[in-house]
C-alpha cells in the first residue's frame, strides 16, 4: 500500500516474492514505481494499480503478506492537503480501513506489516483497531532518530 517510488514493492521482489501488488492513490507514485521496476526488470513479477487501499483489489485476492508505511500522525482536522495526507491520517480513517481491509486480503498464516511512530502517531488507537479486528500485534524493529524533537519508527507485525 502506498508504492511511493516502489522501493517496498522492489526489495521484496528482489527478496523472492513470487508476485508483488503495489497500489497508490497519488498517480504520480504509480508512474515513478513503474519507471522503477522497469529499472530493475521486474515488470513481470511486480504490477501496480492506482487507488485507495483495498478498493483496487479484488475480492479474492489474498497475500502472504501486506506492507503499508502509514500516514502515522494522528489529526483531528479533517481538511489536509496532499502533502499532509503523506504524514497525517485525519482521526486514524485511512488507518482503520486499512487494518480491517488487510485482514480481509491475508492467506491463512498471512501477515501485516505495518511502518508507524509512537512518538507522532496514536499507538493507543492503532492497538484498538487491532484488537476490534480479532488480531494481535507486535513490535518487530524499532529505531530512534535525531531531529527537532526526537522520533521513534516502529514496524508493528500484525496477525
Amino acid at each position: 500500500m502506498g508504492s511511493g517510488t516502489g522501493i517496498i514493492s522492489i526489495f521484496a521482489a528482489y527478496k523472492g516474492a513470487q508476485k508483488v501488488v503495489a497500489t497508490d492513490i497519488n498517480r504520480d507514485a504509480v508512474d515513478n514505481t513503474e519507471r522503477n521496476i522497469l529499472r530493475h526488470g521486474f515488470n513481470e513479477k511486480i504490477r501496480t494499480r492506482l487507488g485507495d487501499l483495498f478498493d483496487v483489489v479484488g475480492d479474492d485476492e489474498a497475500f502472504d503478506t501486506i506492507f503499508w508505511n502509514t500516514p502515522f500522525g494522528y489529526t483531528k482536522r479533517a481538511n489536509v492537503d496532499d502533502l499532509e495526507r503523506a504524514v497525517h491520517d485525519p482521526f486514524y480513517h485511512l488507518t482503520r480501513k486499512f487494518i480491517y481491509g488487510a485482514r480481509s486480503h491475508l492467506r491463512k498464516k498471512g501477515r501485516i506489516l505495518i511502518g508507524f511512530s509512537s512518538t507522532l502517531g496514536n499507538l493507543k488507537l492503532l492497538k484498538k483497531f487491532v484488537r476490534e479486528a480479532g488480531m494481535n500485534m507486535e513490535e518487530i524493529f524499532g529505531t530512534c532518530c535525531s531531529e527537532e524533537h526526537p522520533v521513534r519508527l516502529e514496524i508493528f507485525e500484525i496477525k
